[in-house]
């Protein structure tokens, strides 16, 4: 890996994770050996991804944070009705 970034934010929804980098170039033979193998596509060099972990996954998987999190962000909501 060349670089990398990484930003994790907590939300109502549960964890927005965000994550940008570029990958150290390939070496001449695993080029050639994806070409020979058929592959479609080159391996690319830039990535980016972007993915929310809900707060019910978390919680049921056992994130002690994930319970507290959630529920303040649920009082939050309700205040807003009020």
């Amino acid at each position: 890996m060349k670089s990398l970034s990484f930003d994790a934010e907590l939300t109502p929804l549960g964890v927005e994770i965000k994550a940008q980098g570029k990958l150290k170039g390939f070496e001449a033979d695993v080029l050639e050996r994806h070409e020979r193998e058929g592959h479609e596509r080159i391996p690319g060099s830039e990535f980016s991804i972007e993915a929310t972990i809900p707060w019910p996954l978390l919680i049921i998987r056992g994130f002690k944070f994930a319970q507290e999190k959630a529920s303040r962000f649920i009082d939050e909501e309700k205040a807003a009705l009020i």
